[in-house]
């Protein structure tokens, strides 16, 4: 892909990142464009807790957040 493309590209995700919008591209295809993420310290059970108030599963709740189901499945195990 063309460098200026590319970083076009880059930039207009992380401007989308940044004003807090959802896109269909997880977190983790994101970062490997090279967009950057603010790193938000939450407890395992803090996790699950604002989860189940919202009555969403996993799997919703995965969304809303742009990452995969698994990774909320890990973080409320306290695995990652």
């Amino acid at each position: 892909m063309n460098n200026n493309l590319q970083k076009a590209l880059k930039d207009n995700l992380q401007d989308i990142v940044d004003a807090g919008l959802n896109t269909t591209f997880t977190q983790k295809r994101l970062k490997k464009i090279g967009v950057k993420f603010p790193v938000i310290k939450m407890s395992s059970s803090k996790i699950k807790k604002t989860r189940k108030a919202t009555n969403l599963s996993q799997s919703l709740f995965a969304q809303l957040l742009n990452v995969s189901a698994s990774s909320v499945k890990h973080w409320e195990q306290g695995e990652i």
